[in-house]
């Protein structure tokens, strides 16, 4: 759950060991004095020795400790420079005086010091170390990383080398490398309680919950009072399912350290769990679970969804407030009350975070131009920029102004540039905060907000919850209900959204004629010549394909494909893979099911001219059944890859059978599982009638629905025109049908 952070080493502190003898009788006592923490007494005998004998320099470098004991860095530091001013390479007081200035935050000057002091001890190992904590402490990790290497050469076990190391090591994502570190200071250093709690962040980070729980045990054994280890350890007992234990754990932590949760979260990834009134181990728990999921790991799959849905269930009591949830859960066999819950759950909470909505003076009225203004974290070299993109081009200006609002900064990308060239008024909101943002959305005079992420990632919903925007509606990327009150419509259509499902929907449909979807279709992928060998795949022989991202494929579906395989012996399946854990989750489960685990073929996602030749050398795009293919299904259609469907009952489950429709590819939409497998084995059986279909897909597609833009955009406008039409009639958002329009200018469809 959380990005590794660890516990690193902290510049070695003045000490009084390693000063020569002969000490003079004062001196020795000090030194005495010092070792029994008598901080104060040592310094008062010291500075009475010092101004009785001010050339003893072992006395000024002894009260320096003192002072920096006591509290007192600036007397700290003259004292050290009395004993450099006579003895410029004294190696000690060189590395106390870096210890101060560091402790100071004087790091330029500190590391000046230490590197003195190297010069005058170049082999030794804790001076080294303290030059990578003052070099990571400014930024250069690099170098830092350096430091710690060569003091290890010079000692394998340094503990404040392996220390330091590991947690860098960690905090620049090299898990494995600071596993490994890690584990060789527990081991040689097996009384150090933080070599072990490192290993168990680590772990942790590797979402190795069970290992990183006997870590924590371990520190905890050796300091029961490491209130990191405490927390660490509730995080590990709730991710993996052991919720009351992880109350406690939390619980000890706090007690231990009060704000443990905030200085942990300073450099942990704990988005999304982390509330205003502290951790919620229940969200610690639905993340960890998610994140296996993602990764194809379906063990104890069914446990989790039931937990999942009792969760939800108790949220009336105990809401489920992280966003971050809604839309992992459309993945998810949930019932449709428990998915609309949870949306609900999130929407009142984002709604009680915006505040009382903005108040509007005037009154609605018909306009000859309508000002649309669509919000998305999307306007960057994204998929789903790439998708809209012909909207804001086509918009009819005689009728209709653009305005885009953007929640993520410029990325330099020509697709952003070519978007804010296409809008009437271009917007990054990226630096305002949510009212401030919803201000400028206002001040514009928006008539019609239009939402292109819902819960997606970057979405800030805050800002429609204080309705900057008379009316408001969601499209496009979330395939879900928000749940919320504050925006009015859904654009859909009736094959993603039939009227049994529209009770667990909180907005009013707007139904277009063909399909919700809208697909740029001007892009090509090119004459670059492709062939099987170059992905791997065998020359001859039939290729089932699902690009769909890993996260959306789901045993009872993956059963299905493996079924296939059985009975097309020349068969393989070619799948994305972004993560190597998911190609060997899904390998042990094919054979699992009894097929080898070369006859999948694994991916890695590529830019989308590349994905588009991907799709010439497949015969079959098998979707998944719970989330269906959308972009991607879409992206295949237009290659001419046939896309075999299974229209479920939720609007995820029925997106890609809206596509086919407006495809006019009916024989590829089947009506259940079974009928699902049956289609897909009568087509790897008779490829006659797949390359039939293949040729009609190549040859007609710019006379489909699905791929005439400019016709989806007059329809998407008279969705547009009759929400504003029943606003200004002073009646409440209800459910609307737009009829089908004329192609731009009365001709054939086209571009």
């Amino acid at each position: 759950m959380t990005d590794a952070t660890g516990s690193s080493g902290p510049l070695s502190a003045p000490e009084p060991d390693g000063v020569p003898s002969p000490l003079s009788s004062a001196a020795a006592a000090a030194l005495a004095l010092l070792k029994n923490g008598q901080a104060v007494p040592a310094r008062r005998l010291l500075e009475d020795r010092c101004r009785d004998e001010p050339a003893d320099s072992r006395c000024w470098f002894l009260l320096g400790v003192a002072c920096d004991r006591a509290g007192d860095s600036i007397a700290a530091l003259a004292a050290f420079d009395r004993v450099l001013a006579r003895e410029p390479g004294y190696a000690p007081a060189l590395n106390a005086r870096g210890s101060v200035l560091a402790a100071g935050g004087q790091l330029p000057q500190a590391l000046a010091s230490f590197r003195a002091a190297l010069a005058t001890v170049p082999a030794d190992p804790q001076t080294l170390v303290n030059i990578g904590i003052v070099l990571e402490r400014l930024n250069d990790t690099a170098a830092a990383l350096t430091h710690y290497d060569r003091a290890l050469a010079l000692d394998a076990d340094h503990a404040a080398a392996l220390l330091n190391r590991g947690a860098l090591l960690a905090r620049n994502g090299r898990l494995s490398e600071a596993l490994a570190n890690n584990r060789q200071l527990a081991e040689h250093h097996p009384r150090l309680a933080d070599a072990h709690f490192n290993c168990a962040d680590v772990l942790l980070a590797l979402t190795r919950h069970a290992e990183a729980l006997d870590a924590c045990d371990r520190t905890l054994a050796l300091d029961a009072a490491h209130a990191g280890a405490h927390f660490e350890r509730a995080l590990a007992l709730a991710a993996l399912g052991r919720l009351a234990e992880a109350d406690a754990a939390l619980a000890q932590a706090r007690t231990l350290e009060p704000r443990v949760e905030q200085r942990m979260a300073r450099g942990a990834s704990l988005d999304g769990v982390m509330l205003a009134g502290g951790l919620d181990l229940r969200l610690v728990y639905l993340h960890a679970g998610l994140r296996r999921l993602e990764l194809c790991d379906w063990r104890g799959r069914d446990a989790f969804v039931a937990e999942f849905a009792g969760l939800i269930a108790e949220s009336a009591a105990a809401p489920l407030h992280d966003r971050s949830l809604v839309r992992p859960a459309l993945f998810l066999p949930l019932a449709p009350q428990r998915q609309l819950a949870l949306a609900r759950s999130v929407s009142q909470y984002v709604a009680r975070r915006a505040g009382a909505p903005l108040t509007t003076a005037s009154a609605p009225r018909r306009k000859q131009r309508l000002r649309v203004g669509y919000l998305s974290p999307d306007f960057t070299d994204h998929l789903n920029a790439r998708l809209t993109r012909p909207i804001y081009e086509y918009h009819d200006r005689s009728r209709f102004e653009v305005c885009c609002y953007a929640l993520t900064p410029e990325d330099g990308s020509e697709l952003r540039a070519a978007i804010a060239r296409s809008a009437d008024c271009f917007r990054d909101l990226s630096h305002l905060d949510d009212a401030q943002a919803a201000r400028r959305i206002a001040a514009d005079g928006v008539d019609i907000l239009i939402d292109l992420s819902g819960y997606c990632r970057g979405s800030r919903t805050e800002i429609l919850a204080l309705r900057p925007a008379p009316l408001q509606a969601g499209y496009l990327e979330f395939s879900g209900s928000t749940g919320a009150d504050f925006i009015d419509y859904r654009i859909t259509d009736h094959i993603a959204t039939p009227q049994d499902q529209l009770r667990w929907w909180t907005e009013q449909p707007v139904f277009l004629p063909h399909t919700f979807f809208i697909y740029d279709n001007r892009l090509e992928p090119g004459d670059t010549a492709v062939s099987r060998a170059d992905y791997g795949l065998p020359q001859q022989g039939f290729v089932f394909c699902c690009f769909n991202a890993a996260a959306k494929i789901e045993p009872a579906g993956f059963a299905i494909w493996m079924r296939l395989l059985a009975r097309v012996p020349d068969g393989v399946l070619w799948l994305l893979a972004r993560d190597p854990a998911i190609a060997d989750n899904l390998r042990r489960e094919a054979v699992r099911h009894g097929i080898a685990a070369e006859r999948l073929v694994f991916a890695w996602p590529e830019p989308l001219a590349a994905h588009l030749l991907c799709c010439r050398v497949a015969d079959l795009f098998l979707d998944t059944l719970q989330f269906n293919a959308v972009t991607t299904g879409c992206d295949a259609l237009w290659a001419g890859l046939p896309l075999l469907t299974c229209a479920g009952a939720s609007f995820a489950s029925r997106s890609a059978a809206s596509l086919l429709q407006a495809a006019v590819l009916p024989e590829l939409v089947a009506a259940d599982v079974d009928d699902y497998e049956k289609r897909a084995l009568h087509f790897a059986l008779d490829r006659d009638a797949l390359r039939e279909i293949r040729g009609r897909l190549i040859r007609d597609r710019r006379t489909m629905p699905l791929f005439d833009t400019r016709t989806r955009v007059r329809e998407l406008e008279a969705a547009y025109q009759l929400m504003w039409d029943r606003h200004c009639a002073g009646l409440p958002p209800q459910q609307l049908e737009v009829p089908p329009q004329d192609a731009p200018g009365g001709g054939a469809a086209g571009q």
